[in-house]
């Protein structure tokens, strides 16, 4: 005989201490984390990509270039490439 999760009555007490008591009532908390954590925080993110990248673009090199770098970029891209 299988466990059956949904018939145990701890089980059944649990779950519908998470649901509405009132079907008429409006659950808040889907809305929030769909509008508020989802598209809100995507959407922040989305507009400050491009203030970063300038702020990249302007900044000065950290690293000096050197041929070996070239070599370097070469052989990787040969060793990891789809054949």
């Amino acid at each position: 005989m299988g466990f059956n999760a949904s018939a145990h009555p701890v089980f059944v007490h649990a779950d519908m201490s998470f649901h509405v008591a009132e079907e008429s009532r409006f659950e808040f908390t889907l809305l929030f984390e769909q509008s508020f954590l989802s598209v809100l925080l995507s959407a922040i993110l989305l507009l400050c990509t491009p203030l970063r990248l300038h702020s990249l673009y302007r900044a000065t090199h950290k690293t000096l270039f050197s041929p070996a770098e070239t070599v370097k970029v070469v052989s990787f891209h040969e060793i990891h490439s789809d054949r």
